[in-house]
């Protein structure tokens, strides 16, 4: 009986590491996933600050082409 008990407490302790280490990799995958995308939109902000710093740059009517290229 005390076998039979034990038994059941190695099974259940054996399920509960094996669903830990289940759930570490979920999250771990996600938090890959939200990082990628937060780096993602962070260079996509940048590209168009960028883009509008260039339109800027060409509308301003006192620089030549070649001050603003530079």
């Amino acid at each position: 009986m005390v076998d039979a008990q034990k038994e059941k407490e190695d099974r259940i302790n054996a399920s509960i590491q094996i669903r830990k280490e289940e759930v570490q990799r979920d999250l771990s995958y996600h938090l890959k996933e939200r990082n990628k995308e937060r780096e993602n939109h962070k260079y996509e902000a940048t590209i168009n600050n960028y883009k509008a710093l260039l339109v800027d740059l060409v509308k301003r009517s006192d620089m030549s082409w070649r001050d603003a290229k530079n």
